[in-house]
This record gives structure tokens, sequence and C-alpha cells, in this order.
């Protein structure tokens, strides 16, 4: 649990909150919801801005502004789906990493990475904007 605490500690430093994006088992997903809630309200602190558990956390890929959201996942179709809806995503599993510090350095690389990225893409599509105006 400590290394998922520093996931949470490590995202609330770099976002000011998380929210959680879990795909729920298909069985039953309605009981799958239920008990990751409980789950979640048992054992993370502080406790998550939102909680989502959609059939595609891909859906979630996008902002309602069209800002990518970030995802951190271990399971790589997830990865794909997310990217290729826009979104930001951070592959990584905690089984890797043998202490916090090492999950924190980690994570705070990839979110300034991903962050660099988006400003640059932002440029970019700035520009591009500004170039097809003065066309």
């Amino acid at each position: 649990m400590e290394l998922t605490k520093a996931i949470i500690d490590t995202a609330v430093k770099e976002f000011g909150g998380y929210s959680i994006c879990s795909h729920p088992a298909s069985i039953d997903s309605k009981a799958s919801e239920a008990g990751k809630r409980i789950w979640i309200h048992k054992n993370l602190n502080p406790l998550p801005d939102e909680m989502f558990f959609p059939q595609s956390k891909a859906e979630y890929a996008l902002g309602d502004d069209g800002t990518p959201n970030v995802l951190i996942d271990d399971f790589p179709p997830y990865i794909a789906a997310w990217r290729n809806r826009g979104g930001i995503a951070i592959e990584m599993r905690t089984d890797s990493f043998k202490s916090p510090n090492e999950v924190k350095d980690y994570l705070t690389k990839e979110i300034s990475k991903a962050k660099s990225s988006q400003i640059k893409e932002s440029f970019n599509n700035f520009v591009n904007r500004i170039l097809q105006n003065l066309a």
C-alpha cells in the first residue's frame, strides 16, 4: 500500500488532486463497482476527487474542454486506447519498484515529460491556427 500512497501523493502534488478510473469486472459490473468503491474508501487517503467505472476507460481520455487527462495504468490495451483517444498515459507496474521514493521519482519524471509534451503540442496547435488564419 505504501507504493499506492506514493502514486497518490505524487498525483496530488503535481495536479492538486486525482480521480480513479477503474474498469469493473464484466461478469457483474454493478457488484464489482460497489466492491471497488468500498475498497477505495477503506484504503485510499486522500480520497479521489471523482471516481469513474466505465467499460472503456478511454472515454475519459479528454476533459470536457478537450484537455488531455493523465492515466497511470499497468495494462497495455488501456494505455493504447487512452493514447489513441488523445489522452496522456503513463505505463507503470508498482511491482517493478522497490520503494515509494522510486515511484515518486519515476512518476515525477514521467509527468514532467507529459506536461512538456502537452505544452509543445498546444504551442504547435496555436501556431498552426495562426498560419491557417494568415493563409
